[in-house]
């Protein structure tokens, strides 16, 4: 079964990129999230996520373990077996969207271009626009 789902956790440990064989980069994360119950216990869940585009890789990458993070995508639900025979949920996500409060490394800004030195450009002149009666028309509400 395969859901769109919003994720929000702590990242387990710090995300991994690698590269496949067919050379198509992706990014690896663990998110750690707690679920209390109605009677005060509280329950710690695992999702391993898996980011492919551009976006969603690079903003991951730039996180480490602890970190706060949400994630969005396509979330597939199984069950696996414990050497004890317990029965634990697998949770797993292709992330498509990635986001974090934490202030992330941006490009710098390209600076605003500067007219040559003795340019006489003049600034376009303000539009201005008088209306005695605006609200003096046919149109009827």
């Amino acid at each position: 079964m395969t859901l769109r789902a919003l994720i929000t956790g702590t990242l387990h440990k710090s995300p991994e990129t690698k590269s496949a064989a067919t050379g198509t980069e992706y990014t690896k994360a663990t998110i750690r999230t707690t679920q209390k119950a109605r009677d005060g216990s509280t329950e710690t869940v695992f999702v391993s996520a898996i980011a492919f585009n551009d976006q969603a890789r690079q903003t991951l990458a730039e996180l480490d373990a602890g970190d706060d993070v949400a994630m969005g995508g396509t979330l597939t639900v199984c069950v696996w077996t414990a050497n004890d025979g317990a029965t634990r949920p697998q949770i797993n996500l292709i992330a498509d969207t990635v986001a974090t409060g934490k202030a992330m490394k941006r490009k710098p800004k390209a600076e605003p271009s500067r007219a040559r030195p003795g340019s006489r450009r003049r600034p376009a002149a303000p539009t201005e626009y008088h209306d005695p009666e605006p609200f003096n028309d046919e149109l009827r509400f």
